[in-house]
């Protein structure tokens, strides 16, 4: 399964092997409390001579986020399993919405629509005609208030991981781990056709 999450200025694709959802896809706004139901709670710590370590298995798995169900009358973001006693099959939502008929498409409330077809996305990214080739070939690379957040956000969820900057010809970047083949990001930049030259203090100038 496929996700394709936009604001208009950036976009994530991520590929899903376990996930999967009905044969023509769906388009859906999801509540940011939902996101934040699938982050898992750190686990407790203990001291030993003044060096804290992480209690393996300290959190129960009915505090742990698994499976995110989109359904037509609900969204739920069920735990890894059920507090003893709990029916396993019909237990607690770590996360539990009903679905709005509003349309206003709000971080505050799940909607569902008619499936918006991503792929017509991608391609438009790497085949856009609205920058120039002298455009595309210059080294120089505007980072605005939109693509430097961006980047701070994935660098810090993905730690380990080191990225690849693709230029776009739509003066725009795509961001691609290294280490794993499930992950896409896209990022508008800063409009910066023109190459920067180097402050002249860096090349022996005065001061």
């Amino acid at each position: 399964m496929t996700l394709f999450a936009t604001d208009g200025k950036i976009a994530l694709i991520a590929r899903d092997k376990e996930g999967s959802c009905s044969s023509d896809g769906l388009r859906m706004s999801v509540p940011n409390e939902a996101f934040d139901a699938c982050v898992p709670p750190d686990p407790f710590r203990l001291t030993w001579e003044g060096c804290f370590q992480d209690l393996e298995d300290s959190i129960p798995d009915f505090a742990l986020p698994e499976v995110v169900c989109a359904y037509g009358a609900c969204l739920l973001v069920m735990p890894k399993g059920q507090p003893k006693g709990c029916d396993e099959e019909d237990g607690g939502a770590l996360f539990s919405c009903s679905l709005s008929y509003s349309y206003d498409w709000s971080d505050q409330e799940y909607t569902l629509s008619e499936p918006y077809h991503w792929q017509k996305s991608v391609d438009f990214w790497l085949n856009s005609k609205n920058s120039t080739g002298e455009q595309t070939k210059t080294i120089d690379i505007s980072l605005g208030n939109v693509t430097i957040p961006a980047i701070s956000e994935a660098t810090s969820i993905f730690p380990n991981s080191v990225w690849g900057f693709r230029r776009l010809p739509g003066n725009a970047l795509l961001l691609l781990p290294h280490d794993r083949d499930d992950l896409a990001i896209y990022v508008a930049m800063a409009d910066g056709s023109d190459e920067k030259p180097l402050p002249s203090w860096m090349m022996g100038g005065s001061a």
